[in-house]
């Protein structure tokens, strides 16, 4: 279950993945591409390549390794990382 805290600094433990609802998603006139989850989170895209999705409104898993934390959106085989902004 995708908590509060999730994304934010804590010690180090093994986590599960969680799956999370996206209401929308889109670039930023700073350029940034940021991720809005249904429960009032937001995530930035941390990765090299700029994304195009058209509409990324749905469901994805959000999974924590030992970089950090990566998005995985349903039949979307790539893994995008991301890092909590609020």
């Amino acid at each position: 279950m995708l908590t509060d805290d999730t994304g934010l600094p804590k010690a180090a433990d093994a986590s599960k993945p969680m799956p999370v609802t996206i209401s929308r998603c889109g670039e930023a006139t700073n350029l940034k591409f940021y991720f809005y989850l249904d429960n009032g989170q937001v995530w930035r895209y941390i990765g090299g390549k700029k994304l195009r999705y058209r509409s990324c409104a749905g469901t994805a898993v959000l999974v924590e390794d030992g970089l950090g934390f990566a998005l995985q959106m349903d039949g979307d085989g790539a893994r995008l990382r991301v890092k909590r902004v609020k």
